[in-house]
């Protein structure tokens, strides 16, 4: 069988001296093919953020997998596989309905402060 291992890391947009804290959870992740996935990322020190999903494979290739600008809204960058809710203002989860090979890689929570 084969076991899969997704990395979390966290990226932290940098603004004053008092930044804001990003937290995702879990940080490493190993399960199996066809199994659910489910990463939690949360932020704490701001307000009204717009928040990211991205992931890197082993190839270097950032990709946008899901954004949200609004609590409640989420936009899709067309993967099918890949869901996320907004149920509050700093919480954004990400599930992966069933895990496939190509989905090995490292995840990134990210945020940007609104115009």
């Amino acid at each position: 069988m084969l076991l899969l291992l997704l990395c979390v890391w966290t990226v932290i947009r940098f603004s004053g001296s008092a930044s804001p804290k990003i937290f995702q959870n879990p940080l490493f992740i190993a399960k199996f093919p066809g199994q659910p996935v489910e990463l939690d990322c949360a932020l704490d020190g701001t307000s009204n953020p717009n928040l990211y999903w991205y992931r890197q494979d082993a190839s270097g290739m950032l990709e946008l997998l899901l954004y949200s600008v609004v609590t409640g809204s989420v936009e899709n960058n067309g993967y099918k596989n890949f869901t996320a809710e907004r149920p509050e203002d700093l919480k954004f989860k990400l599930k992966i309905k069933s895990l496939l090979a190509s989905h090995t890689a490292v995840y990134y929570c990210a945020w940007s402060k609104t115009q």
